[in-house]
């Protein structure tokens, strides 16, 4: 007599698993691949600034420690963002201080991607008596001889004096003569007057920048 169709299959899976007992046979699966170990992320925060004070005119070189600062992230004094960030690591920060106005401000350090931390109170800007210009002569034939002579109580190495026609930009191209001062804190830039008619002024601009700190009296240059 003849088995039904599933009372032969019934059959066969008794009779493999039966084998496979005897034979000793296991199924193995695969274990799962192990989860990669996560590394710890440094928390982001901005502690402590040195030295807190500066002159206000005067950049001062300063380093921000800390931790979880990533390269690229921007620093500010109070409310003016510095552009000559050197990330070091990330628990260092190197910038200079920018030009301000006297008193007390907050330093934040923000990360790219807008993670934002600050040290309250943390630099003081003092004032810082500005450069005296004197020039030799407040009228000059265009193409004459003239002088102007400096004194400052911080000198920079890179402190520049320009010659500028008034209302004009601030850039070495706009000028009419220019010349570092080399760190002196005091010294005489002599030049030519310009060959073009009008009212002129000497113009003090620290740290090879374009931001004006003194300015002389007016000179005119004129036909005699």
């Amino acid at each position: 007599m003849s088995m039904r169709p599933s009372i032969r299959r019934a059959v066969v899976l008794l009779t493999i698993l039966h084998g496979l007992v005897a034979c000793g046979g296991s199924q193995t699966f695969p274990l799962p691949a192990p989860s990669a170990t996560s590394q710890p992320v440094a928390r982001f925060v901005a502690s402590s600034i040195s030295p807190t004070s500066g002159g206000t005119w005067r950049g001062t070189p300063v380093e921000i420690l800390g931790s979880g600062f990533l390269p690229g992230a921007a620093v500010a004094f109070g409310r003016v963002v510095v552009t000559n960030v050197q990330v070091v690591d990330g628990g260092t920060i190197w910038t200079k201080t920018p030009i301000s106005a006297a008193g007390n401000v907050d330093v934040v350090v923000t990360n790219p991607g807008g993670g934002r931390s600050a040290i309250d109170h943390a630099f003081t800007f003092t004032t810082l008596p500005l450069p005296t210009l004197t020039p030799s002569a407040s009228t000059v034939a265009p193409g004459r001889a003239l002088s102007v002579t400096w004194n400052t109580v911080s000198g920079g190495a890179l402190d520049w004096i320009g010659i500028f026609e008034l209302g004009t930009g601030n850039g070495e191209t706009q000028s009419f003569g220019w010349e570092y001062t080399h760190g002196a804190t005091s010294g005489t830039f002599t030049l030519v007057a310009p060959g073009q008619l009008g009212d002129y002024e000497f113009r003090y601009l620290p740290d090879d920048g374009y931001t004006v700190v003194a300015q002389s009296s007016v000179v005119t240059v004129r036909q005699p």
